[in-house]
């Protein structure tokens, strides 16, 4: 529910953010480039919330082009990619 709740806020006035992802990440698929700040959020809300990271991050079964999404938010670092889209607003 945080993950379909998040792409609504997501799509909603960012066309700077979206420009700024697509040209950061453009060697990534769109799927990839949509994913990356909502697992960010999602994982945010996640260690708040839980303590822990969200399901997907867990999972062994992802699609290729969600897996690569949470695998950049990984190696990047949720808080990072967050901040990064505050500079981008």
């Amino acid at each position: 529910m945080i993950h379909e709740l998040l792409h609504i806020f997501l799509v909603t006035d960012n066309e700077v953010y979206w420009k700024t992802v697509r040209e950061k990440y453009v060697h990534e698929e769109v799927v990839t480039q949509n994913h990356i700040i909502l697992y960010s959020m999602s994982n945010q809300f996640y260690q708040y919330l839980w303590g822990n990271d969200p399901l997907d991050f867990r999972r062994d079964n992802l699609p290729l082009d969600y897996a690569k999404a949470v695998e950049i938010v990984k190696k990047v670092g949720y808080k990072r990619i967050i901040e990064e889209y505050r500079t981008w607003q």
